[in-house]
Order: C-alpha cells, then structure tokens, then sequence
C-alpha cells in the first residue's frame, strides 16, 4: 500500500462493531528521504543536502527572502517528485476492503474516492461481522486490507486501553529519548518530574484522563519505560495509558538531510520542513479515534500548559450544545529550552526554573468534540 498503517483496533465498550485504521501516506523516514532525493536531482542539484544549502543566504543578503525565493521556487519541484513516487507504487487508494480471517469480505467506510485521494492522515473503518465480534473483543481477530490488486499483510485489531473518562481527555506525544528540534537544537528527553507536573498541573485545570504515546519505544510492558513512574499513579486507577509508539520523528535524530538557513523565525531545512511529523499525527489521530466517548479532548505537548480562566470543562461547557461547533482553539503557555542550560526547561513551580516560558496568542492547540471530529 502506498501509506504507512500505524494502528488498527476495536473498542470494547462499542462491543467491538467497528474496525478503525489510522496510517499516513507520507511512508517511512526511508521513503521521505527519496523524495527529498528525487526533487534535489530534479532541481539540478547533487543531492538533498546541497539543495537545501541554496537556501542559505550569503553574508550581505536578505536571509528571510533568500529562504522565501527559494521556497517559491521548489515547491512545485517537490510536489511534483512526491506524486510520482506515490503513482509509483500505485497511486492512491480508492477503495479499501477488509478481509477478515474467516474470508469475509466487508467495504471500508468512508468510500468517497476524494478522502482517500486527498487526505494525508488516512482514518477509516470496516464494520467488524457479528459472528466476529467476540474474537476482536478478546484480541484474537485479525484483518488484511485490500485495494484491487494490492493488500496490507494480516494485521491483529488490538484492544482498548483502559481508561476512565467521559468528560475531558488529553492525548500528547513526548520522546523519553534525547531528540533534535526543527531547528536543529539538541533538546533533552522529557524528563520523570517534568511529566509527572505536566500530568498534575493539567488534572488541577480538570483533565480527567491521559494518553501519553513514548516516541520511539520498543518496549511491550509501559514498566520498562523510563517515564512509567510519572504515569504509574493514574494508570493504577485508570486516569492514564503510557502507549509505546515505536516509530520515530523522521530528522529527530539527527539522521536526514539537515542545512541551517537561519532565515528569521526558520532556523534550518529538514525533513520535517517538508512532511513535518507523520508518526506524530497518526499518534494524535489513534488517540482521539480511541477516546472517541470522551465529550472533549485536548492535543498537547508536555511542555504546553493549557491557561484555563477557572478550569477546562467551565471553558468548554458554552460550546458543548453547539451543533456548529466541533473544535476550539486552546490558548498556552509554551515552555521551551533554557537559554541558560541551567535548571529542567519543563518544571515550572519547584523553583528550579531559571528562565521564563513564553505566550503566544497566535499559537494554539486544539480541543475537540470526541464525537464531532473524525480527522
């Protein structure tokens, strides 16, 4: 298939009627680099490196219309290097099937050809067959998909995670691993205690639950995790799942073609410039498609503080009724690196802190109906 599958499951408390599958057509960090690959060649250039360094002005240069002339000019190059790798493999996927392990046979929905051919971040759904419902129920059911003459291998559907909530959910994806930012800095894995206020702070504001997906973990048992003590407390009573998400941010490494461009608020050209983060979509998508019950659901970061007036649930009681409203904006308080490289960039109220976090009125994260948004 021309996309990566990132998770496919069933809800128990539906009674497992429904199958949803959560992929993203951007593939692999493999395949991310090739297109950059393709479009460099396209462009004249030796590769993805020396093509993003064109980008990079010269001393006595505009570095922000350097950057922009630039992104002008290729956008249309990439573009064009990223449909022809998809219609290599076959292009888009029209019409899916689910072919479950007895051999039924039961369509995808939605089957619009435009969802398919348009969206990045693929979420759809095949009705599971009653007489199936007990096997997906106890995990032991698996599906292949099919498109015509293409098929996804068998994959299992797997279960819910347990969690108690109806009112307010959060949903973020953090890394217990060293990573680097879009511009290059080297930032430190998030960290026990600054996880563990993120999880306290956002319970204060009235968050009633928390899914937490560990970027790039391997691990089958949450207690090999290295933020399990922060999480350990909820999900004893059900407030919390930590869920290993064992695909990485493509560029998060320090893997990939990486160029410093510097040109006013962008610091660097990588991957992420292009496909910004699929695994990190695919995880918010599988969160919010599994917490679907849950009346609202916040998307944030761990070093993203919500700034309520009194509490979530009174800042979203207004809008609950409102047919014409699915989603809101959340206003944040952003906490980055210290500049000082002294103190944990994400503990904010144990006096530690050596720098000031930042307010930006323009950037917001969302919080959205768990039954009106499917995407």
């Amino acid at each position: 298939m021309p996309w990566r599958l990132y998770d496919a499951f069933v809800l128990p408390q539906e009674g497992c009627r429904l199958a949803t599958f959560v992929a993203q057509y951007e593939g692999g960090c493999e395949e991310m680099e090739g297109v950059l690959s393709d479009a460099a060649r396209d462009a004249g250039a030796p590769n993805a490196t020396a093509w993003f360094g064109e980008a990079v002005a010269g001393r006595d240069e505009c570095a922000v219309c350097v950057l922009g002339s630039w992104e002008k000019r290729n956008a249309p190059v990439f573009e064009a290097a990223r449909k022809r790798r998809l219609e290599a493999r076959g292009g888009p996927t029209r019409k899916l099937e689910c072919v479950f392990d007895d051999g039924t046979v039961v369509a995808s929905r939605p089957t619009r050809e435009t969802f398919h051919r348009r969206a990045s971040t693929l979420v759809f759904e095949c009705v599971v067959p009653p007489h199936l419902r007990d096997a997906a129920c106890s995990d032991t059911l698996g599906v292949r998909i099919v498109d015509g003459r293409r098929a996804h291998p068998r994959v299992p559907l797997c279960g819910f995670f347990g969690i108690r909530a109806s009112t307010m959910a959060a949903c973020a994806w953090t890394s217990a691993n060293e990573y680097l930012d879009r511009d290059g800095v080297r930032r430190q894995p998030t960290s026990v205690r600054g996880l563990r206020e993120w999880l306290a702070a956002h319970l204060a504001f009235g968050v009633e639950a928390f899914v937490v997906f560990d970027d790039d973990a391997r691990w089958t048992d949450p207690r090999r995790s290295k933020l399990w003590p922060a999480v350990e407390p909820l999900a004893a009573v059900g407030r919390a799942a930590l869920v290993p998400w064992p695909w990485r941010a493509c560029g998060a490494r320090g893997d990939g073609p990486w160029v410093s461009v510097r040109g006013g608020q962008r610091s660097a050209l990588s991957i992420q410039s292009f496909w910004g983060r699929p695994s990190q979509y695919a995880a918010q998508n599988a969160c919010h498609r599994r917490l679907k019950s849950v009346k609202w659901i916040a998307h944030l970061d761990v070093d993203e503080f919500a700034v309520p007036a009194s509490s979530l649930p009174a800042a979203v009681a207004p809008y609950e009724a409102r047919s014409d409203v699915s989603s809101l904006a959340l206003p944040h308080v952003f906490y980055g690196r210290c500049d000082t490289g002294k103190g944990d960039s994400l503990l904010l109220f144990s006096g530690s802190r050596e720098c000031a976090g930042k307010a930006q009125p323009s950037r917001t994260k969302q919080i959205a109906k768990g039954t009106a948004v499917n995407l």
